[in-house]
């Protein structure tokens, strides 16, 4: 059985989007369209957010100071 502290936090689009410190969620959107971003998760119609993948996906796109990329 799957328990809920299980699961991965999920937040939406919005939250995400503040999460990364954006200054709009529509971002994102234009990310997903171009298979850009942080990973993401489907829930039927909706767009959810793992908290763990977002963190994640910072940390794969750290560039140390004065690194070329």
């Amino acid at each position: 059985m799957v328990t809920r502290e299980l699961l991965p936090s999920l937040v939406n689009q919005t939250e995400a989007a503040r999460i990364l410190g954006m200054e709009t969620p529509r971002t994102l959107e234009a990310w997903r369209g171009r298979r850009e971003g942080p990973p993401y998760i489907k829930v039927g119609h909706l767009v959810r957010y793992s908290t763990a993948d977002l963190a994640g996906w910072l940390a794969e796109n750290r560039v140390a100071s004065g690194a070329k990329p």
